[in-house]
C-alpha cells in the first residue's frame, strides 16, 4: 500500500514573512521593499528613468540605480533607502499611500 504524505500548508501574510528567520527581519525587509517601490514610482512620475539623471539625483552610481530599479532588495540598507526617499522629497506619510496604490 502506497500512501502519500500529507501535505501541510502553512500561509503567510507575505513573502517576507515565509522566508525571513524573525519577524524583525521580515518587518525590515517589508519596509525595505516598500520604500524600493515608492522610490522608483517618485523616479518615473518625474521622468528620472533614465539612469545617469537618477544617479545624479540621488548621488549613486548608475549601477547601484539599476540594482534599486530592479528590485535588490538586499543590496540596499533602510537607512540608505530613507535617504534617497527624503532626496526625492518623499515623506514617511506618503509612503504607505504610495506603496497601497501600487
Amino acid at each position: 500500500m502506497n500512501e502519500q504524505p500529507k501535505s501541510s500548508s502553512i500561509t503567510y501574510a507575505s513573502v517576507w514573512d515565509a522566508i525571513s528567520s524573525s519577524p524583525e527581519e521580515a518587518e525590515e525587509m517589508k519596509q525595505r521593499s516598500a520604500l524600493m517601490i515608492a522610490i522608483a514610482q517618485k523616479l518615473e512620475e518625474d521622468g528620472l528613468v533614465c539612469l545617469p539623471r537618477a544617479a545624479v539625483l540621488l548621488g549613486e552610481s548608475e549601477q547601484r540605480v539599476s540594482e534599486l530599479l530592479l528590485g535588490k532588495v538586499g543590496l540596499f540598507s533602510l537607512s540608505q533607502l530613507s535617504s534617497m526617499a527624503a532626496l526625492l522629497g518623499l515623506e514617511r506619510a506618503s509612503l504607505s499611500d504610495r506603496v497601497k496604490d501600487a
